[in-house]
C-alpha cells in the first residue's frame, strides 16, 4: 500500500512568501517614519510660534503659586499671600510671609523659579506698583525696592544695586511711568529706573496734576515748578504669529488657519482671538473655556465670566474678574 509521495530533494525557498513578508515589514517601517515626520512637523509648528516664556501669579484652593505661559506650575500653590511678579519675562517672584494682621506687619522676599531665595542681603524686597487716574495698574518692570535696617534702596530686577539703602521712603510717582520719588531727611526728589536723577532731593512735595500730563514740584517756600511727561503707549499685539483666526458661520464661531482651512468648526456662541501664548477663549451655552494653538480643548466651557473686565486664558486658568488684580485662577 502506498504511504504517499516521498520528497527526496532539498527544501525549496518560497519566494512569494518572502517578498510578502518583506513588503509588510517595509510598509510598517514607512508608516513609523511617516508618523515621526508628522510629530516632528507638529513640533516645528509649535517652535515657529515663538511663544514667549512668561510667568503669572495663580490662585487656587486658597493658595498662591506661579504658572508659565503653557499653564504649567512653576511654583506649586503653597503661599497664603499673593505672589507678585513685577516682570513677567523674569523668574523673580515677590512673596509675602509672616503676616500679622493685628499688628499690620509682614515680611517679603524674592524667590526664583526653583523656589530658591534670591537677593538675600536685604530685610525686605518689594515690587513697585503704580496706577493711572483710571485705576489701571502696572509694576515698574526693571527695578525693585529693597529695605535694610529701616532704610530703602533700589536694585535692578537682576539684583544689581542702583541706589543704596539710605532713603526714608521710595514710591512711584502715581500715573507716571519710570518716575520714582525718593525721600531723605524730609525732602523728596525724582529718579528714573536707571537711577539717573530727574529732580534733586530738595523739594517738599512732588505730585501729578489730574487730567494733565504734567507733575508739580513744590519747595519749602511753596514755590512750584511744572514738568511735562509722556507715558509710553501700550503697543497693540502683533497677531501675524497666530495659528488660528476666528470666523463666523450662521451666527456661530469657529477657527480657521492661515490658509483658510477650518480647524475648529463653527460651534461656539462667542470666541476671542488667540493671545500671545496660543490660547483662545471660547463660549458655549453661557460658559467660557479655552482652546490651544492647535484647536484642541485646553479648558472645558464651564466658567461664567460675565463680570470679567477681560476674558483671557492661560491653559485652564482664566484671568480674574478685575484685570488689574493681575492673576489667573480656576475659581468658578
Amino acid at each position: 500500500m502506498s504511504r504517499g509521495k516521498r520528497y527526496d530533494g532539498e527544501p525549496q525557498l518560497n519566494l512569494k512568501k518572502v517578498f510578502a513578508v518583506f513588503a509588510v515589514i517595509l510598509a510598517i517601517v514607512l508608516f513609523i517614519i511617516g508618523i515621526r515626520q508628522i510629530i516632528n512637523a507638529d513640533k516645528k509648528k509649535m517652535e515657529s510660534m515663538n511663544i514667549p516664556l512668561n510667568y503669572f501669579s495663580v490662585f487656587t484652593n486658597g493658595n498662591w503659586g506661579v504658572i508659565n505661559s503653557s499653564g504649567e506650575f512653576v511654583l506649586q500653590p503653597a503661599n497664603g499671600e499673593m505672589v507678585q511678579i513685577p516682570n513677567k519675562a523674569k523668574p523673580v517672584f515677590i512673596c509675602t510671609y509672616e503676616v500679622n494682621y493685628v499688628e499690620g506687619t509682614y515680611k517679603t522676599k524674592a524667590v526664583n523659579e526653583k523656589n530658591e531665595d534670591i537677593y538675600t542681603g536685604y530685610d525686605n524686597i518689594f515690587a513697585l506698583q503704580n496706577f493711572d487716574e483710571n485705576k489701571n495698574m502696572w509694576y515698574e518692570e526693571n527695578i525693585l525696592k529693597v529695605q535694610k535696617e529701616g532704610k530703602f534702596g533700589i536694585i535692578s530686577i537682576d539684583g544689581n544695586e542702583i541706589l543704596p539703602c539710605e532713603y526714608d521712603s521710595i514710591e512711584t510717582l502715581k500715573g507716571v511711568q519710570n518716575c520714582i520719588i525718593i525721600k531723605k531727611d524730609s525732602k523728596v526728589g525724582l529718579i528714573n529706573s536707571e537711577g539717573k536723577v530727574v529732580l534733586e532731593v530738595q523739594y517738599d512735595k512732588i505730585e501729578t496734576v489730574a487730567g494733565e500730563n504734567k507733575y508739580v514740584a513744590t519747595n519749602a517756600s511753596r514755590e512750584t515748578e511744572e514738568f511735562s511727561y509722556t507715558n509710553q503707549a501700550k503697543n497693540n499685539r502683533d497677531t501675524s504669529n497666530n495659528t488660528l483666526f476666528v470666523y463666523n458661520e450662521n451666527g456661530k464661531y469657529g477657527y480657521k488657519n492661515k490658509d483658510g482651512k477650518v480647524v475648529v468648526e463653527a460651534k461656539y456662541d462667542d470666541a476671542k482671538e488667540q493671545n500671545e501664548y496660543g490660547f483662545a477663549a471660547v463660549k458655549k451655552d453661557g460658559k467660557w473655556g479655552s482652546i490651544d494653538q492647535y484647536g484642541k480643548v485646553a479648558c472645558d466651557t464651564k466658567y461664567n465670566l460675565d463680570n470679567n473686565q477681560e476674558i483671557n486664558f492661560i491653559g485652564k486658568w482664566h484671568l480674574t474678574v478685575d484685570k488689574n488684580a493681575n492673576f489667573y485662577t480656576d475659581a468658578e
